[in-house]
């Protein structure tokens, strides 16, 4: 009978841990021309440096917009020329560029690592033109979590749309 009680109290407990867990909403953000579905985990953050800023426990989200009319001077026409000077400005050259075309969402995007302070951080930089801008935006977390984040990463860089 005991054996029996027990297994009632640990089916109940187990049943009540996991029944009451919820799963996030997704929830829009919108900042600098950059409209991204991403889940309410996230919230946005100000920041003087990144216009649209968003930050949740283990993944952060940065969007960046730079007229195409200014980067004519570095002879940067085309998303492909922009991609890699990303990369070159992030010390990251050699990243491998991939490229994202299905159900007319389209953009080219690139992983990389970095070393913040001891810390090792693992990137997903996706690009995108609008009409005027070229934008830049990075997904980033622990290096370490960087796999497991992948497909993720993906699902949310296809909501994005750019002005």
């Amino acid at each position: 009978m005991k054996k029996m009680l027990l297994f009632l109290v640990m089916f109940g407990f187990a049943f009540s841990f996991f029944g009451c867990q919820t799963t996030a909403v997704e929830k829009e953000f919108t900042g600098s021309g950059i409209t991204i579905t991403l889940n309410d985990d996230f919230t946005a953050k100000e920041n003087v440096s990144i216009p649209l800023y968003l930050e949740s426990f283990d993944t952060i989200f940065m969007g960046f917009r730079e007229a195409m009319t200014s980067t004519t001077e570095y002879e940067i026409y085309t998303l492909n020329q922009y991609i890699q000077a990303v990369l070159e400005n992030n010390s990251r050259p050699e990243a491998q560029i991939y490229t994202y075309d299905q159900d007319g969402v389209f953009y080219l995007y690139a992983y990389y690592s970095t070393t913040v302070d001891d810390i090792n951080y693992g990137y997903m930089l996706v690009c995108m033109a609008g009409e005027q801008y070229f934008y830049t935006m990075h997904f980033y977390c622990l290096d370490k979590n960087l796999d497991s984040f992948k497909d993720q990463y993906i699902e949310w860089a296809n909501t994005i749309t750019v002005d």
